[in-house]
């Protein structure tokens, strides 16, 4: 049951979602963000301390990239939701 408005209710909450965010692994990050702003035409998001993983994004899409040894892992994909606990 979900609470909406003060009321319980079986009724699903609906929720908005954004666009998937891949999240692919590469053996620089730093240099990964460079190419994708360089050629491009991303903008850097973010750094995470010590280069383990960022971000570039383009209008509303972004690519999170993490520094991984190969052989790689396959991608992993992020789905953000205005209200996660709406989705389930």
């Amino acid at each position: 049951m979900l609470k909406r408005d003060g009321v319980m209710t079986k009724e699903p909450v609906p929720t908005t979602f954004g666009p998937p965010t891949p999240e692919l692994p590469v053996e620089d990050v730093e240099r990964a963000e460079r190419h994708y702003r360089d050629e491009l035409g991303f903008e850097i998001g973010w750094l995470y301390p010590g280069g383990g993983i960022g971000a570039v994004s383009r209008n509303r899409f972004a690519v999170f990239f993490r520094r991984q040894e190969r052989p790689f892992e396959p991608a992993v994909h992020w789905l953000f939701a205005a209200d996660i606990d709406a989705a389930y």
